[in-house]
């Protein structure tokens, strides 16, 4: 089942960097830490076998071709999870009052951004605890013109996270920072996964159904012989910078 909408994002997320916190108990700190960093590195650096390699390559250049990747319904399920009460996953405040002053970063405020409308179901802190505070949050909301949305913000500056993309991954770049863009879809369903960075953040957007990347509108545009520039193509990101 495929889904279109009118906003095109980007970015690919294999595994999560981010762990979710269960409980807004209050653990040591890791301590003193050195700042984190993002660095682009080739596949094969962050791989440890073969196989590996060439299953995630073959994955990634059927992304670019195709505009998607398919899965199985147990990894699509993973974007479910997030609003499956019963999870661990979607335990977390209804108020972003009760969680921010658990934080050890400043979340994004939404209010100016194409989220501005989103119903909050749920925040949880995630990440690490450093300097009294969480270093990441999650936010699991219903949008009227998106739908289901998780937004996940990553203060890797903070956390001291030496963050290594897959060069081959990269869709294209947003102020001098990768973008990631991956399409996960199942027989029965689909999932958006939108991954960028700001000079401190890690930022990934999951949306249920499929997001038109980039890359696959500029090849359309060059296969139709338009000439014109694709301006809307950083709505979402750009709005949440």
């Amino acid at each position: 089942m495929r889904f279109k909408f009118r906003y095109c994002v980007l970015a690919l997320l294999l595994a999560s960097q981010v762990g979710v916190a269960q409980k807004l108990d209050t653990p040591d700190d890791f301590g003193e830490i050195k700042n984190g960093y993002v660095e682009v590195v080739p596949l094969s650096k962050t791989t440890t076998s073969e196989a590996e390699l060439n299953s995630s390559l073959q994955r990634f250049n059927h992304q670019k071709q195709h505009g998607w990747i398919e899965v199985s319904e147990e990894e699509v399920d993973y974007f479910d999870q997030h609003f499956t009460a019963d999870n661990p996953m979607a335990k977390g405040s209804e108020s972003m009052v009760d969680v921010i002053e658990n934080l050890s970063f400043d979340p994004m405020d939404l209010s100016g951004s194409v989220l501005a409308n989103a119903e909050l179901v749920r925040a949880i802190p995630a990440g690490g605890f450093v300097n009294g505070g969480w270093t990441g949050l999650v936010r699991t909301m219903r949008d009227p013109v998106l739908g289901d949305v998780v937004l996940v913000e990553y203060d890797y500056v903070k956390a001291g996270s030496h963050i290594k993309v897959s060069k081959e991954t990269v869709d294209h770049e947003l102020a001098g920072k990768p973008v990631m863009h991956f399409v996960w879809r199942s027989p029965k369903s689909s999932y958006s996964e939108i991954r960028w960075f700001t000079k401190n953040k890690d930022i990934t957007l999951m949306v249920r159904g499929e997001i038109e990347s980039v890359t696959m509108r500029k090849a359309k545009s060059a296969q139709a012989g338009q000439k014109e520039q694709i301006v809307e193509e950083l709505k979402i990101q750009s709005s949440l910078l």
